[in-house]
């Protein structure tokens, strides 16, 4: 009675709509403390009412245990779909156009062209828009990744997604609020697959290969950032995955400035293995393309920061213009450099 809902609001102040500072934790805690006190040496009958029905309330968090442990032990036998699958692309001719589709996740436009800082330097993608049709008169189709990328490949505005553990892509479309399948087939991949075309995916956070195992003929994906299932990792041990969060646990309640920047640490640790491992894998499918059409997701700059550019080397912390440099600055080399033919870049 005392500890529950003093650790509740300590563990939920993240979600709370203003600040909550640590000191008013603490004294929210103490009062309430002192007024269990009162009531068990002044009001005993008031304390016994209250006792019951937190009795009950811990009853409801015992079946929530039981119904979250159910959940937890059907999570340890599910088998993702694959990670990555190809099949053989015939060598085309040199002359023939292919479409590059490149999305840098979180990239803003104005301060990539409107008002870059002065230290920021991208010759490629500044030669780029003059020789590109640029619109400007934007609105996004979504706010939140798990719902613009399907919005974007499918063409038509999906308003929420879930994946469930039998690998089906669920998604509710427009004002439609029933769950239905995520359409491959009628999808950019589908489409292609449709017209004898071929179709190269490396992507990011979105479970690409189980969705389009069916349409794309080759595809590639990962996620290895810990911000949608906790302070866990999937290179971490099995002991660091149960005692990290255990340790953030007790820096929550008695140092949360800390527990706030272990995670962010701990997050972009795993940021940074999922910008390596997709940059990776999309240079070399850029650099040695064969499919009519490529779709490169990089998770860059999404945040949290990865990379140092003072140093030139990956890191945790830094800024928004530092997640810049590495991949765009990169990319725009990498990707003039790579084997697309003269007709293939008119074309895009």
């Amino acid at each position: 009675m005392a500890l529950l809902p003093v650790r509740l609001l300590a563990r939920n102040r993240d979600v709370i709509p203003f600040d909550v500072p640590a000191i008013a934790v603490w004294t929210v805690g103490s009062l309430w403390v002192g007024t269990l006190d009162f009531l068990i040496l002044r009001l005993r009958r008031v304390a016994e009412q209250l006792s019951r029905a937190g009795s009950n309330l811990l009853a409801g968090f015992v079946v929530f245990a039981m119904v979250m442990t159910w959940q937890l032990g059907s999570a340890m036998l599910w088998r993702p779909g694959p990670q990555s699958f190809a099949a053989t692309i015939p060598a085309a001719s040199p002359n023939r156009p292919r479409l590059v589709w490149i999305l840098f996740d979180e990239l803003a436009y104005q301060p990539t062209f409107e008002a870059r800082d002065p230290s920021l330097q991208l010759p490629n993608l500044d030669r780029l828009r003059t020789e590109s049709t640029l619109y400007t008169d934007m609105t996004p189709i979504a706010y939140r990744t798990t719902r613009a990328v399907p919005s974007l490949l499918l063409g038509s505005a999906v308003t929420d997604v879930v994946y469930t553990a039998d690998n089906r892509y669920l998604v509710q479309t427009g004002n439609d609020s029933h769950w239905k399948p995520f359409d491959a087939k009628a999808s950019l991949f589908g489409m292609t697959r449709a017209h004898g075309l071929t179709s190269s995916i490396v992507g990011w956070y979105v479970a690409y290969c189980p969705v389009f195992a069916g349409v794309a003929t080759e595809c590639y994906w990962n996620n290895q950032d810990a911000q949608d299932r906790g302070p866990t990792s999937l290179d971490a041990s099995f002991v660091e995955n149960v005692w990290f969060p255990l340790r953030i646990l007790v820096e929550q309640m008695f140092a949360p400035r800390r527990a706030w920047a272990d995670v962010a640490a701990w997050n972009a640790q795993g940021h940074i293995a999922s910008v390596k491992d997709v940059s990776r894998h999309a240079l070399d499918t850029a650099s040695n393309i064969q499919a009519d059409i490529l779709y490169l997701h990089i998770p860059a700059p999404h945040p949290p920061a990865f990379w140092n550019r003072r140093t030139g080397s990956y890191a945790v912390g830094g800024s928004y213009l530092d997640r810049w440099i590495l991949p765009i600055g990169c990319w725009g080399n990498c990707l003039t450099a790579s084997r697309l033919s003269r007709a293939g870049r008119q074309q895009l």
